[in-house]
């Protein structure tokens, strides 16, 4: 997110009059051309000072008040010199001296606009506005320290000045104080909320700072003023979102459609905020826009795979995550989301082969050896299941499915009471594992305990009503 500077960087003054004696004729058309100027006519009043210069070049009102017009119609480079001529008819004209300084500064004579406004400061050392041209001077010039303390200077000469402690953040922010920054942007909003760019400016300061839920009320604020610019909503949002009111976010992030049409980015953030308020149709939507933008984005496509595999589309998700893997070799979690989405396909060999290359890259992961012993148990190798298992209790012996497993292997070969005692392991290593109550439960049937083995089965409904627990239990009951 960028910041917004400034507003108004220089002071124009409308001028005040000196005529000069025994000129009545001359200064009643002057007067006249101040007249049409203060009515709105800048041109017609333009085309009267010019009128009036080519008649006598050496009238400090006409050089004034034509300087003065050639800065309002953006032609500074035709005011310097007038203006210069007129600083040396009057040289304590605050108004001629502040119009050169400002006439500098738009002809990128910087040095020039702050010796003009240091002059005006001399000549006037309690007026506050030379200070804030001065420190718009020394922005430019990029002496932030310096322009901070003009600021805070005309601050002190004038406390309530929007304008400011805009720039006194916009110099804090270029010295990377951003506290300072964002609570000098907040003072010029909260002076002038009604002022777009100093709440935008506050915005972007909090956002820097990690604090969304204070960047929110001045995004609201410029939002409402300019409801048209698009990366005040787009921040907005953003802090909605990251703030938990997840709703508020997409109402401000939906009617940006039209406008955001072709940035993959904000597709992409509309399916997320999407799939957070439960709109998964318009998530996947937004992902496949967002990817028909920008097909390689990581981040859409890990998103998009993973709302593949949730809504059963594992052979879809599959390929999803096939292609992270193209673009992002080095990437753990898109091998394993690949796995997973091959194993749910009915695709296990390739699930095993991608469980075995992770381990090789990272042995000490037992959450992925644990899918490997499942898969191999699945697959009906037994062995090669049995000593994943038992390297993972070399690292976590407590581990409830490596136990289980273990218990499942010693069943299958016979070895009942230490089945049982795997088993008992996994339960009293994580009370909630149902899947080791049926599988005790059966181990306990077949050394003829089956009063045990019921009881176990009874244990286990109380923790879920599991559909192979609830079969296992009617079978032993109506066996007898």
């Amino acid at each position: 997110m960028k910041k917004s500077f400034g507003i108004v960087l220089l002071t124009l003054f409308c001028l005040g009059l000196c005529f000069a004696q025994n000129q009545p004729d001359v200064n009643k058309q002057i007067t006249d051309a101040i007249k049409s100027y203060k009515d709105g006519h800048t041109d017609d009043a333009l085309k009267s000072f010019q009128g009036l210069y080519s008649s006598d070049q050496n009238n400090p009102d006409v050089l004034s008040w034509l300087g003065f017009l050639y800065l309002r119609t953006n032609q500074a480079d035709q005011a310097v010199p007038l203006l210069e001529k007129a600083g040396g008819l009057r040289p304590t004209d605050l108004e001629v001296l502040t119009n050169l300084g400002d006439a500098y500064q738009a002809t990128g004579q910087s040095d020039k606009a702050a010796e003009a406004y240091q002059h005006v400061i001399t000549l006037a050392p309690k007026m506050a506005e030379p200070h804030y041209n001065l420190g718009n001077v020394l922005l430019t010039q990029k002496k932030y320290a310096d322009a901070a303390q003009e600021f805070q200077t005309a601050l002190q000469l004038k406390p309530d000045d929007p304008y400011s402690y805009n720039n006194l953040g916009i110099a804090y922010e270029d010295e990377q104080d951003v506290h300072d920054a964002a609570a000098a942007y907040g003072k010029a909003s909260d002076l002038k909320p009604d002022m777009a760019t100093f709440a935008r400016n506050a915005g972007f300061a909090y956002v820097r700072l990690n604090q969304p839920d204070k960047a929110v009320m001045f995004f609201e604020r410029a939002h409402n003023q300019a409801p048209n610019d698009n990366s005040v909503a787009l921040a907005l949002a953003e802090c909605y979102a990251r703030s938990g009111q997840a709703q508020k976010a997409l109402a401000t992030y939906e009617p940006l459609q039209s406008e955001m049409q072709s940035s993959g980015p904000y597709w992409f953030n509309l399916g997320v905020l999407r799939g957070q308020t439960g709109d998964r149709a318009g998530a996947e939507d937004a992902y496949q826009k967002s990817l028909a933008i920008n097909p390689n984005d990581l981040d859409t496509l890990n998103n998009y795979g993973l709302m593949l595999y949730q809504d059963g589309n594992y052979d879809q998700a599959k390929l999803t995550f096939d292609k992270i893997c193209g673009l992002n070799p080095s990437s753990m979690a898109a091998k394993l989301n690949y796995a997973a989405a091959s194993a749910k396909s009915k695709d296990l060999d390739d699930a095993i082969k991608t469980w075995r290359d992770a381990l090789h890259t990272d042995p000490s992961r037992m959450n992925v050896r644990i899918l490997l012993a499942n898969g191999l148990w699945s697959q009906g190798q037994y062995d090669d299941a049995y000593a994943q298992y038992q390297q993972i209790l070399a690292t976590e012996p407590t581990n409830e499915e490596a136990l289980n497993g273990v218990g499942l292997y010693q069943m299958r070969a016979g070895k009942l009471p230490d089945a049982t005692a795997s088993f008992r392991a996994a339960i009293k290593s994580n009370p909630q594992y149902v899947a080791a109550y049926n599988n005790l439960a059966i181990a306990l049937e077949r050394q003829n305990q089956k009063k045990q083995a019921i009881q176990t089965l009874e244990q286990a409904l109380k923790i879920g009503n599991d559909p192979q627990i609830q079969q296992n239990l009617q079978r032993m009951k109506s066996e007898g």
